[in-house]
């Protein structure tokens, strides 16, 4: 008996062993992809993100030539262009920008002749045309710009002590004090955040490089300590995801112009207030910039790393959206059934809120709330029966997982047609009756031919079989008779 249970328990284990194992799947991690190259080496250059998604490229320091530059771009990072425009009329290094109404404001910044720049360099991206503004009540390099609403921005980082901020109103073309950093900042990065600033790490009036966050009320004009980072650093881009991440690509962790600079990339949840680890940058680079693009694409360009530029364009996807309708037509006091999804690679999507929106000739009909566990949501949009037939639009606002998210999507188009009246849908089923009866008749009518048909076959067979017994019979007579 012993014998048979360890020969059966052997014959159980090669017949396993026999079994292919099938690897666990994996998810695939986003990684940098290159999407193109600069037009020319550039580092310490002003960037500003237009109305329109594209961005102002200029000025900035050439480290392979060792020269200033004053040539100017409008890159597109949806296309991954790069437009030619005026060159600027001055060439500067370590300035910052920001953009209102598509005209660029440029701050501070060491010319050529490394001296600062004193007063306000404006570019309008219509005209197309460069301008000198009011000068300015401090100067300095590495300062730090953002718009806070649709006429001020904010500049960071003046005064000897480096805690200094003004305001500059564009409409008024003054400046204004503003509350001071906790401590001086040079060469952090600014994002703005909904009604806050914040503001990453940076070197002090001692040039220590420091990890603190600091955060900026624009309305109540006050800084705060948001977080700590998790190593100090300075000289990273950084972009506002909608995704409710802050991007912040490389940097440097020493002082000076050609030291070691990073390939790590960290992201800051605004949300939970954590910071995430990303993929490296493919290359080391300080002093780059980095847009969103509106397929959710975080891409980084430009900056330097020794005594070279950076000239590859980079990308990595961060979120992914899509929506569609089951279908683009529907009558009075019907329904259609609306599909979201929405895919992050770094930010957390645990569930889904926001709103859909039935609008036309821009009046809002109805309003739908959209609730989903997971990245998914599926939703049934039922149609008045009074409801007015035309074209409709349905819109999707404020999904997201959290407030700090705002994922976009293209309008629907959806027609309502007129459903038919009592009367005419009274005349249908009647149709429909009609052609019902006919169908049956028909098939009554194909019964009986079919039947009639077998007892013709039937009659037939039954005389064939009398004339056969019959020749049998008579057969059998004459048999006898002989």
């Amino acid at each position: 008996m012993r014998i048979a249970i360890i020969i059966l328990a052997l014959v159980l284990l090669l017949c396993l062993s026999a079994v292919p194992m099938v690897p666990s799947a994996e998810a695939t991690s986003p990684v940098w992809e290159t999407e193109g190259q600069m037009p020319g080496e550039r580092s310490g250059f002003v960037s500003a993100e237009l109305y329109d998604g594209r961005m102002l490229i200029a000025l900035g320091y050439n480290s392979s030539a060792a020269e200033h530059i004053d040539d100017t771009w409008i890159f597109d990072p949806g296309e991954v262009t790069w437009t030619a425009v005026a060159d600027s009329p001055v060439m500067t290094e370590a300035s910052t920008a920001a953009c209102i109404n598509d005209v660029v404001y440029i701050f501070g910044g060491r010319l050529s002749n490394y001296s600062y720049m004193e007063t306000v360099l404006v570019y309008n991206v219509y005209e197309n045309e460069w301008s000198v503004g009011p000068v300015a009540p401090f100067e300095g390099m590495f300062l730090k710009a953002a718009a806070i609403d649709d006429h001020r921005i904010i500049i960071v980082g003046t005064d000897p002590d480096r805690r200094g901020c003004y305001i500059y109103d564009t409409l008024a073309m003054s400046f204004s004090e503003a509350e001071a950093l906790p401590e001086g900042r040079l060469s952090g990065t600014l994002v703005k955040d909904n009604e806050r600033l914040m503001y990453f790490g940076g070197w002090d009036s001692t040039n220590t490089v420091q990890e603190e966050v600091f955060g900026y009320n624009i309305g109540s004009d006050y800084w705060w300590t948001v977080s700590v980072m998790p190593e100090a650093r300075f000289g990273m881009t950084g972009v506002m995801g909608t995704d409710g991440l802050v991007y912040l690509l490389g940097g440097a962790a020493i002082v000076n112009w050609y030291s070691d600079s990073l390939e790590k990339c960290l992201a800051f949840d605004t949300y939970y207030g954590n910071f995430i680890e990303l993929p490296d940058l493919p290359e080391a680079v300080r002093y780059a910039a980095a847009v969103e693009s509106e397929d959710g694409r975080i891409i980084c360009f430009g900056g330097h790393e020794g005594n070279l530029g950076m000239l590859n364009v980079y990308s990595v996807q961060a979120w992914e959206v899509e929506a569609s309708l089951s279908s683009d037509t529907v009558e009075q006091g019907g329904s259609v059934w609306l599909s979201v999804s929405v895919h992050t690679s770094f930010a957390p999507m645990e569930e889904l809120y926001g709103y859909a929106f039935l609008t036309a000739m821009g009046v809002t009909y109805a309003v739908y709330d959209i609730y989903s566990l997971g990245n998914m949501a599926y939703l049934e949009i039922p149609i008045s029966e009074g409801i007015t037939p035309l074209g409709y639009v349905v819109e999707i606002y404020d999904l997201g997982f959290n407030y700090e998210q705002d994922f976009v999507f293209e309008p629907m188009a959806l027609t309502v047609t007129a459903a038919p009246s009592t009367d005419d849908r009274l005349d249908d089923l009647q149709g429909q009756l009609d052609s019902l009866q006919d169908e049956l008749n028909s098939t009554r009518d194909e019964l009986k031919e079919a039947v009639d048909a077998k007892m013709d076959a039937m009659i037939g067979y039954v005389i064939l079989i009398m004339v056969i017994a019959t020749l049998v019979v008579a057969v059998l007579l004459l048999v006898r008779k002989r």
